[in-house]
C-alpha cells in the first residue's frame, strides 16, 4: 500500500466518522444564545421548518477561555450538521474526481505513461519492460492534492508511519 493509499483510507474513515456524527446531531439552524452564555457556552437549536425550539446544546471551551460571542457564531455557523454534511459530500466528490484523473496516453506509445493501462486510461499503453511507475506526473499531482484535503481533516505525517 502506497503512502497515498494509506492517506486515502485514513481520509475516507475520517469523513465517514464526521458524517455519522453530523447525521446523528440535531440539524440547525443553530443560533448563538447571546452575549453572556454564563458558565458554559450554550447554543439554542431550532428546527428548520417551524423555528420551534428543539433544545439546548452545550459546548464547553477547554480551559474556560474563549467564551465570546464570536466563538458562539463560529459554532452556530460552522458546526451545523447540515453544513458539515455538505462539506463532506463536496470533499468526496472532489476526491472521486481527482482519483478519476487518467495517466497520459499518446498515439505513440513511446510517450505514454508507464502506469497507464488500457482498461483505466484507454488508448495504447507503453512498452515499459515491467516498469509500471507513473512518469507523467499524475500520481504526484494526486498525492499532493489528496494530502491537502487530508490536512484539513487532521492528517499529519504521524499517520503515514
Amino acid at each position: 500500500m502506497t503512502d497515498t493509499d494509506r492517506m486515502l483510507v485514513w481520509l475516507r474513515e475520517a469523513m465517514d466518522a464526521a458524517q455519522r456524527d453530523a447525521e446523528a446531531a440535531t440539524p440547525g439552524p443553530w443560533e448563538p444564545k447571546g452575549e453572556d452564555p454564563g458558565d458554559d457556552e450554550v447554543y439554542t437549536v431550532h428546527d428548520g421548518e417551524h423555528g420551534d425550539l428543539v433544545g439546548d446544546v452545550v459546548a464547553y471551551v477547554r480551559g474556560g477561555a474563549g467564551r465570546t460571542l464570536a466563538n458562539q457564531y463560529l459554532m452556530a455557523n460552522h458546526a451545523d450538521p447540515v453544513a458539515v454534511l455538505r462539506r463532506i459530500a463536496a470533499d468526496r466528490k472532489f476526491l472521486d474526481d481527482l482519483l478519476a484523473e487518467k495517466h497520459h496516453v499518446c498515439d505513440d506509445n513511446w510517450y505514454t505513461c508507464f502506469a497507464a493501462t488500457q482498461e483505466r486510461d484507454g488508448g495504447t499503453y507503453a512498452d515499459t519492460d515491467g516498469d509500471t511507475r507513473c512518469n507523467c506526473g499524475r500520481d504526484t499531482r494526486v498525492a499532493r492534492r489528496v494530502g491537502l484535503i487530508a490536512e484539513g481533516w487532521g492528517w499529519t505525517e504521524d499517520h503515514g508511519a
